[in-house]
């Protein structure tokens, strides 16, 4: 074998003995005075690839040596993605200045996503996931009780869309453009935690530019085999050409050609596809003529699958998921014409099966990002799956004092498997909305359940979501999707029905269930509210959404370093102290006199009543006595 770079042929890393696995980082402590310099191979230069390497070299000296490898016929993936907030939260960590990478990618903002036609197909069945700004001192979400919101509840049992009561979602009605919605966001009050849509291509090459200032080598070279050592060890790369690369540790991010854990150590695959029918798509790219960026990635459901369109700063970056079941690409294609009124280019068709390896760890292998699993784009789950197995992997090197047990490797492959199977209900879940019209979404509502989902679906039938619900479902990692992210999903869908809302707020003390009540009026006199599927809120000029600090009085940035006058649909209201209630309400309080609930009235078509409802007259004695604990 002759070694690429000159070095040793045989590895100099510690094979496991007696169930430990020694790993980089005491190698790297006892060896900085040799010559041997331990070696990290990372194949595939996508965002996983570079992410990864920027995290291990954070963790070790240049002591290590760490290594791209990008095959040069098998370019990164080029089109968008839009993140939660834990993509932000990645590139501070890897010590990136953000206003340095905000300037140099030229990302967007991202609020959440806009679903359309996934009830019925009606150009009117339009729904929103917002990300929730737990931190934005908005008493909606502040203000807990017994594990649910009482704010929510009461605007899904007044048939409100959850989305209307964040004060950011008023950026989105009056298409606000992004040096408005960073004065919003500023503010720390819009309700909204935003994050970032981005160019893979220009965030890949801002990455790999860092990682080659930080001694990260890069070749471009293909991998077309590996050397294993007999005790089932990868220790050698080899390239195109015949060249060697020998290896201490190697990650996989090879994406979908799952060159190492799958093609070479015989991974075991578990697949979704029953539960989950998407598997093949098509991407393509349309022109943005100079409307502003929107602040939502949208899924439009299409016959046989869907479509995710992300707005750039410059262009939309799209793809459309499809099962091959159901139909082909050219169909595929021409239903993306269609819709956006643009003809697309032909590009290659993407096959995938739904699911994820259950050892991505592997002796001194590990998968990270899409060559661990994959379950399609929908809510940005491979992008945040990368940053949660990273940020783990990350934490075993630093605190395991670099003796790594089989029982933590077996450890974090139980997690990251738990993991998979809570995206892969979630996601699940998109498809149980009432949509029956093709015979894709008759087979995807029919789709199978995990139990696990199916004993959740029981609960939410009668109560809302709990962060409870959730704690270990992912056996170990933290939960992908907050508890907001499943409410405003199952509450859109009518999984979260207004009966299981009302069932909650019965069983509040009387002095808060009569402070839902005069919220709940309140919101439905401001939004007029209609209670038709998917009708939304109509929020005019006589809205009371607070839209300040950078609108002006048109929703334009006023000369006063953008911190004018309120917007036409806040005209009337400033926004409210962070003691009060974000709608001008007074604060609750424990020692509120208690009044006896039940007004009826009617708004909208829908009877909003606690008195009069079937279960209202169980006593919550225990409850009562308790008065009122924010969460």
């Amino acid at each position: 074998m002759i070694p690429i770079d000159g070095g040793s042929t045989s590895p100099s890393f510690p094979k496991p003995s007696s169930g430990l696995q020694k790993s980089l980082y005491s190698v790297e402590r006892k060896s900085a005075g040799c010559q041997t310099r331990e070696k990290i191979a990372i194949i595939g230069g996508g965002l996983s690839g570079w992410l990864s390497a920027l995290m291990l070299r954070r963790v070790f000296s240049a002591n290590v040596d760490i290594a791209v490898f990008e095959d040069p016929n098998l370019p990164c993936f080029k089109g968008g993605e839009g993140g939660l907030h834990h993509f932000i939260a990645m590139v501070r960590r890897l010590n990136i200045d953000l206003q340095h990478f905000v300037h140099t990618t030229k990302p967007t903002f991202k609020m959440g996503n806009v679903f359309r036609g996934w009830r019925n197909g009606s150009a009117s069945d339009i729904f929103y996931n917002l990300h929730p700004g737990m931190n934005d001192h908005l008493e909606e979400l502040d203000f807990s009780l017994y594990g649910f919101w009482p704010y929510l509840a009461t605007a899904i049992a007044s048939g409100v869309p959850l989305e209307t009561i964040f004060p950011a979602f008023a950026l989105i009605e009056q298409k606000a453009n992004q040096i408005e919605a960073t004065a919003v966001f500023n503010t720390h009050r819009s309700g909204v935690e935003p994050t970032l849509h981005f160019d893979c291509r220009l965030v890949v090459d801002y990455l790999k530019k860092i990682g080659m200032e930080r001694k990260i080598r890069t070749f471009a070279r293909k991998v077309v085999d590996f050397g294993i050592s007999p005790d089932g060890h990868v220790d050698a790369l080899k390239l195109s050409g015949g060249d060697i690369f020998n290896v201490d540790f190697v990650i996989d991010a090879s994406g979908l050609r799952h060159l190492l854990v799958g093609q070479k150590l015989n991974g075991k695959w578990h697949s979704f596809s029953d539960s989950l029918l998407t598997n093949s798509a098509i991407d393509f790219r349309l022109a943005n003529s100079g409307a502003k960026v929107d602040l939502v990635s949208e899924y439009f459901a299409t016959p046989a699958g869907y479509i995710c369109r992300i707005p750039l700063s410059d262009h939309y970056s799209g793809i459309h998921v499809f099962s091959n079941n159901h139909t082909d690409w050219l169909r595929a294609k021409r239903e993306v014409e269609l819709l956006f009124r643009s003809p697309v280019a032909a590009r290659p068709v993407i096959t995938f099966d739904p699911g994820n390896f259950e050892k991505t760890w592997m002796g001194n292998a590990i998968a990270i990002g899409v060559s661990s699993g994959y379950l399609g784009p929908l809510q940005a789950s491979a992008t945040e799956t990368t940053i949660h197995q990273i940020a783990r992997l990350e934490r075993i090197l630093l605190e395991c004092n670099g003796v790594i047990g089989e029982h933590i490797i077996e450890d974090y492959n139980k997690s990251n498997n738990g993991a998979f199977k809570a995206n892969a209900d979630f996601l699940r879940m998109h498809f149980d909305g009432g949509r029956r019209d093709t015979a894709f979404w008759r087979d995807a509502a029919s789709a199978r359940r995990s139990s696990h989902y199916q004993q959740m679906l029981a609960c939410f039938a009668e109560r809302l979501p709990r962060v409870i619900d959730f704690e270990n479902y992912g056996a170990g990692f933290p939960p992908l999707y907050h508890v907001l992210d499943w409410l405003f999903i199952a509450s859109s869908l009518g999984i979260v029905s207004k009966a299981a809302a009302l069932n909650e707020l019965e069983g509040l003390p009387p002095n808060i269930r009569d402070k839902m009540e005069r919220y709940g009026r309140d919101i439905l006199v401001r939004g007029n509210v209609q209670s038709d599927l998917g009708a939304q809120s109509d929020l005019g000029a006589q809205s009371e959404l607070p839209l300040q600090n950078g609108l002006g009085a048109e929703g334009e940035l006023s000369p006063q370093n953008g911190l004018g006058a309120q917007s036409k649909l806040s005209a009337q209201k400033n926004l409210p102290p962070v003691s009060g209630h974000s709608f001008g309400q007074e604060p609750l309080h424990e020692g509120e006199e208690i009044k006896e609930a039940g007004q009826n009235w009617q708004r909208g078509g829908y009877q909003f009543q606690f008195a009069n409802h079937a279960r209202f007259s169980q006593a919550r004695t225990e409850q009562d006595k308790g008065g009122v604990h924010a969460g």
